[in-house]
């Protein structure tokens, strides 16, 4: 059996076969560690960098609708962009089926790019920035989100995290705006604990309800990152960042 760690990657959430049994699921399962901590006047400041009015957005992965990446997209400054939701395959709001290695758009054509939770699971996160800089105009924004200490979770793969400083080396080509912890480090404890107890146990049964019970037990603990905002040593277990640059004029 294929355990993975992420929050909100068992198997029968994912089912579409049986509608009834799924929403039961989600209503019962334990919320997930991954609480956006970004503060509200930080948040209204990226948006009005990415969401500018007439502006040509693309959300690759469209992670962002789901999850602690939705805050994001919460604000009617949205609806005066004209946003294209794209992912490998098909799906709810999904309009473009691409990949972020290689994506259907001309040179110069988009005004801003999202990428929530993609990056670590691209296999070659440099051709995927390369395009982002191509399909970008001068001056357009590339925002990200990227875990540093979450588990392994595979969708449909997981390969690299990342530390501030790394994206800022990754992204040397752009310009940065803005970077910090959206998610702080007692999520990335949450996360630690729930897994940690649950590989503990080899039944499927056993390994299934530890981490139901022990889910919603520490869950509490994430609210504790409120109290980490701005705070430097936030950084140091910080469960995921985000990144806001843009693309250099000529």
């Amino acid at each position: 059996m294929s355990r993975v760690g992420g929050y909100g990657s068992h198997s029968l959430l994912a089912t579409s076969r049986h509608p009834p049994l799924q929403r039961l699921l989600r209503a019962l399962y334990p919320p997930m560690p991954a609480l956006n901590v970004i503060p509200c006047n930080t948040l209204a400041e990226i948006r009005a960098v990415i969401f500018r009015p007439g502006a040509m957005v693309l959300n690759v992965g469209s992670g962002g609708l789901s999850g602690s990446g939705r805050r994001l997209w919460a604000d009617p400054v949205v609806e005066r962009c004209s946003v294209i939701h794209m992912d490998i395959g098909a799906g709810k709001d999904v309009a473009v089926r691409g990949d972020a290695h290689h994506l259907p758009f001309h040179d110069a054509s988009l005004d801003a790019i999202v990428m929530q939770a993609v990056l670590e699971h691209l296999r070659d996160p440099r051709a995927a920035i390369a395009e982002a800089m191509r399909v970008l105009r001068p001056g357009g924004a590339l925002y990200l989100e990227v875990p540093f200490l979450q588990g392994f979770h595979a969708d449909p793969h997981d390969y690299q995290r990342y530390t501030l400083e790394g994206l800022r080396q990754r992204l040397q080509a752009f310009d940065e705006v803005a970077g910090g912890v959206s998610v702080g480090p007692f999520c990335s404890l949450t996360w630690f604990i729930r897994d940690g107890l649950s590989s503990c146990f080899r039944s499927r049964w056993l390994y299934a309800a530890s981490r139901f019970v022990v889910g919603w037990l520490v869950s509490p603990l994430r609210y504790l990152d409120y109290l980490t905002r701005g705070n430097p040593a936030a950084y140091r277990l910080a469960n995921e960042y985000y990144y806001l640059c843009r693309k250099r004029n000529p």
